[in-house]
């Protein structure tokens, strides 16, 4: 079943079809890591999802010792535990 030309041509113009063209050109998909707010960081739950052994978890309910290692493997942006006290203070 062909589509009508004037309804292909209706869609390329909405806005939803040019959200994905640019989403698609630039690589981006939801709650994309490198797209987040330093501000909004702790807010976005992809950030602190790791394995461990197997298993996907938050880092921010692991110990201290596993924070830090999964910080110094580049998969968490800071320790939570560090940065906590000062997450919440707003100026």
């Amino acid at each position: 079943m062909s589509e009508n030309p004037q309804e292909v041509i209706r869609k390329q113009f909405t806005a939803e079809f040019k959200a994905k063209a640019i989403r698609d050109m630039l690589k981006i998909r939801s709650f994309d890591t490198d797209w987040t707010l330093p501000s909004r960081m702790a807010d976005n739950p992809t950030v602190w999802l790791i394995q461990v052994n197997g298993m996907i978890v938050d880092a921010r309910a692991m110990l201290r010792e596993i924070q830090e290692q999964a910080f110094q493997l580049g998969m968490i942006p800071y320790i939570p535990a560090d940065h906590r006290s000062r997450s919440f203070i707003r100026r």
